[in-house]
């Protein structure tokens, strides 16, 4: 499951500058399972890198919850897992019971 605070799955991408590529050569960015298609440019530009992570999460089925914050997680050494309470943009709250808890803040979000 992959959390979002944003609305949508690439906000973040779509509100940068125009002219934004990713600095590094396609090949070092493919995704696992699903690679870039041959006929992508060697620096692929924002739009097309968030319509590409649209899709991915569509064709890979991927639980992704927009609009939605972590408020705090406690780790269980018995159980190894976390509870993560996490709350929705209608206000509602969650409690989770996940084994990892990535966060990917980045350099340079908002």
């Amino acid at each position: 499951m992959i959390i979002d605070k944003a609305g949508a799955s690439v906000t973040y991408w779509r509100r940068r500058y125009n002219g934004l590529k990713l600095h590094n050569k396609t090949p070092v960015n493919h995704l696992r399972y699903l690679p870039f298609p041959p006929t992508f440019r060697t620096t692929i530009p924002k739009d097309k890198i968030a319509n590409w992570l649209e899709s991915y999460v569509d064709m890979m089925e991927i639980n992704f919850w927009t609009g939605t914050t972590l408020d705090d997680a406690d780790y269980d050494v018995s159980t190894q897992r976390w509870t993560a309470h996490v709350r929705r943009s209608n206000g509602t709250t969650r409690a989770l019971r996940p084994r990892h808890i990535v966060l990917a803040t980045s350099v340079s979000g908002p």
